[in-house]
């Protein structure tokens, strides 16, 4: 009873933004089905039990799921999520975003006025964070709706924290703590590039290299609109035991997180394989043969709900931009072969500092999970790949390889510490170093905050106007010649 609470709500969280698109987005002819279909996706999830592990309800349990819930808030509280206290600057856009989703009808069209004339353009952004807020904000005003933005935001990582405790099957505050804290060593790469002083003051220290992967505070202060989906969805698909759910499950992330979904993607692969392998011993019992239901219903129907999730994703102007360049370390191309060795330095250092440490010391009790080599293999690669014209991809389709690893890095520290080995003394210490990066993060929101409370001044985020949000290739595409909006869309 209590994992069908848990799972109901985990699988509730994301299902619904998919379900406000196609209302708001799509003809009704098309969006009706596709409510009943995730209404009845539901329904079939929570029939299969995936063997969550939770635990006894008893009074030492509940106080330490209270402490949990209360680290959540706060640290929620100084992302910046729901407009109450000092932001970073990303929120700009993303502020500008909520509030067009709540002013306008949808789908959001606007005639902007640009370089080439007049365009028609049509918001085309993964938008499913946003979705629930803007109809609080629809009914109750734009101030409930940025404060129920703050309140997603907890219960998604309330739900997150019960699954990470559920994969270290244990009911314990360090689990989250040391999920709060992880990153990679960016305080120790700013003094490898003769910026130490930077790691005296609350800047943000992972532009150090010019490539970057994000601390999962990082992300939550500054991409929460696809951290926190990404971080569910992805324990919900490793968490399964079979393959009948995982292709509509995964196609939840297209909306809400598109790229930490199609960094997803060699995990799926491998859940899959591993699910199928898993039956093998006992086919005679099990009629699904090695790929364990992967043809299922489910899987089917939400193929096609994704295939009109890619068609109106595919309209955004930035994805034309995009490249694979061999010779690109995070969108710098090397024009010549005095450059070339340069960048290569860097990028060996940057991925030592980020990843390799943790990769050296996870080694001996990880070598033998195919999710070690995976994950390696990806972030290794993520650096190389262009998606318009910053580092998106790189810091963002990173965000499920490196969930498996801080899950290695916080088993083998659990097993090394129990073992008493003195390789737990190596990754405590390394992830101290690491923390000063998250204490950066959070420090310069409460330090900005108290700054403009003792100054007696409110704290007024700068929010970018929707003129600007649609004239800007991230957010929109053109309307004219785009098949979603011509034949699809409301």
């Amino acid at each position: 009873m209590k994992e069908r609470w848990i799972l109901g709500i985990s699988y509730s969280y994301v299902l619904l933004p998919t379900a406000l698109f196609f209302l708001g987005w799509v003809k009704p002819w098309i969006a009706v089905p596709v409510c009943f279909l995730l209404i009845w996706f539901l329904k079939r999830a929570l029939e299969e039990e995936i063997g969550l592990f939770l635990p006894t309800w008893n009074r030492k349990n509940i106080i330490r799921g209270v402490v949990m819930v209360m680290m959540i808030a706060l640290w929620v509280y100084f992302s910046g999520i729901g407009n109450l206290v000092w932001q970073n600057s990303d929120h700009m856009a993303r502020n500008a975003l909520y509030e067009v989703l709540v002013y306008d009808e949808w789908p959001v069209v606007r005639n902007i006025v640009c370089e080439e004339g007049t365009q028609c353009r049509g918001l085309i952004y993964y938008i499913g964070y946003w979705l629930p807020a803007a109809v609080v904000g629809k009914i109750f005003g734009m101030t409930a709706g940025y404060l129920f933005q703050y309140l997603w935001a907890v219960i998604g990582l309330c739900a997150c924290a019960v699954l990470l405790n559920a994969f270290m099957r244990k009911w314990a505050i360090w689990p989250i703590a040391l999920f709060m804290i992880f990153s990679g060593l960016d305080a120790l790469g700013c003094i490898l590039t003769g910026n130490a002083n930077q790691v005296l003051s609350f800047v943000h220290l992972e532009r150090w290299s010019g490539i970057q992967f994000s601390s999962f505070t990082t992300q939550l202060y500054w991409v929460f609109n696809q951290a926190v989906y990404a971080w569910i969805l992805f324990a919900l698909i490793m968490l399964q035991k079979t393959n009948k759910h995982m292709i509509w499950l995964w196609i939840m992330g297209m909306i809400t997180c598109t790229f930490p979904f199609v960094g997803m993607m060699p995990f799926v692969v491998y859940v899959i394989g591993r699910n199928g392998k898993a039956t093998r011993a006992d086919l005679a019992a099990k009629k699904d043969g090695i790929l364990n239901g992967l043809f299922s219903m489910e899987n089917l129907l939400g193929g096609g709900i994704g295939v009109v999730c890619l068609v109106y994703l595919a309209g955004n102007l930035s994805v034309h931009n995009s490249t694979v360049p061999v010779t690109d370390i995070s969108y710098i191309y090397i024009q010549d072969t005095e450059n070339a060795m340069y960048h290569l330095i860097r990028y060996s250092v940057f991925i030592f500092v980020e990843i390799g440490v943790y990769y050296i010391y996870v080694y001996r009790w990880q070598k033998k999970s195919g999710l070690f080599y995976i994950s390696l293999v990806w972030l290794l690669l993520c650096p190389f790949v262009k998606v318009g014209a910053g580092g998106d991809f790189c810091m963002r389709a990173s965000i499920p390889a490196l969930l498996v690893l801080f899950y290695m890095v916080a088993d083998s520290m659990q097993k090394d510490l129990q073992k008493r080995n003195m390789q737990a003394f190596f990754i405590i210490m390394l992830l101290t170093v690491g923390s000063v990066n998250v204490i950066h993060e959070i420090g310069r929101s409460v330090d900005i905050t108290i700054q403009c409370y003792q100054d007696c001044s409110e704290i007024d985020n700068p929010t970018s106007s929707g003129e600007k949000l649609l004239l800007s290739n991230n957010f929109s595409g053109s309307v004219e010649d785009n098949f979603f909006f011509q034949y699809l869309a409301k």
